[in-house]
């Protein structure tokens, strides 16, 4: 006789029923808020992560590459240059009178000058070349699939881009002028590793600074 009617037992049951459907609901949607924000998460981690990797080879001053970076991708291209049997340039370039500069127009107009002369070197090359600071205000660039005769075309090109650069800073107008050391794999029969060609086109820089400047030196 204390037996619950069945009727009230399938109408507790259904309660019951319907009140783990809304827990089950609630698990379903917090789970998918977790998923979200998870996702969230990893976009904004990848978003830092490639910031990070960005200063970690961007020249802090000019935003071009820094010196660790053109040393890993110099080799990367020398590397590929003799698998393939392809050939890779590499121009090394050093603004003329510099110090001049610094003591002329003060330190904050020498570092206007570099950020200036990195921005048009990014102008005046190609999409695949590589420029980097290679410090002071020497810079290089990575010229890919390139033979002797294209380069010092290119190199003439960047040559007179700055030449012809007229760079203002406090109503003042600093006129600069580059010499370049050009060298590349097709120049020798012989594999070239990276030290190599950075020492050939060192020792072609000095030539261009030594004959007269504002040249490009082979």
């Amino acid at each position: 006789g204390d037996m619950k009617p069945f009727s009230l037992i399938i109408q507790e049951a259904n309660e019951e029923l319907q009140r783990l459907n809304l827990s089950y609901e609630q698990v379903v949607l917090e789970l998918k808020q977790a998923k979200r924000n998870a996702e969230t998460l990893a976009v904004g981690l990848k978003e830092a992560n490639d910031k990070l990797r960005e200063l970690a080879i961007r020249d802090e001053l000019t935003g071009l590459y820094n010196h660790r970076y053109f040393q890993d991708q110099l080799e990367n291209e020398i590397t590929r240059a003799a698998r393939y049997k392809h050939p890779v340039s590499l121009l090394l370039l050093d603004l003329d009178f510099f110090k001049k500069v610094n003591d002329t127009y003060g330190h904050p107009a020498g570092d206007h000058v570099l950020r200036e002369t990195g921005s048009t070197l990014n102008k005046l090359v190609r999409q695949s070349d590589t420029v980097a600071r290679y410090g002071g205000e020497e810079f290089a660039i990575i010229l890919p699939e390139t033979a002797t005769t294209s380069a010092k075309v290119l190199a003439q090109r960047v040559r007179r881009g700055i030449e012809q650069l007229r760079i203002k800073f406090e109503k003042q107008t600093i006129p600069i002028t580059v010499s370049i050391g050009l060298a590349c794999t097709d120049m020798t029969d012989a594999t070239m590793s990276r030290t190599e060609i950075i020492s050939k086109s060192d020792q072609a820089l000095y030539r261009a600074k030594h004959e007269g400047r504002n040249r490009v030196a082979l």
